[in-house]
């Protein structure tokens, strides 16, 4: 498992390499410790679901990627955290 910080120490990142490729699932962080991100790689290549999020926690958008593509229906969401828009891709 590899971590990433920011200068001021808290943490940035986490998530495996393989081969020097990104793998598996990873998390992204702000500098304020909220969860800003997941998702997950494959081949080094962003594969399956990610989701993002607001500065108050709540979703910004999540969706699907294939093989580095997003795929499927992909969904917004307004501050709240309510449902403002879906795409298809």
């Amino acid at each position: 498992m590899w971590k990433y910080y920011f200068r001021s120490g808290g943490l940035k990142a986490t998530g495996k390499y393989k081969d020097g490729e990104l793998v598996g699932p990873w998390k992204w962080y702000r500098e304020n410790g909220k969860l800003m991100q997941t998702g997950s790689f494959e081949g080094g290549k962003q594969h399956g679901i990610w989701k993002r999020y607001q500065e108050n926690g709540k979703p910004y958008d999540e969706g699907k990627f294939v093989a580095g593509k997003k795929s499927g229906v992909w969904k917004s969401y307004d501050e709240a955290g309510k449902l403002s828009t879906t795409k298809t891709y």
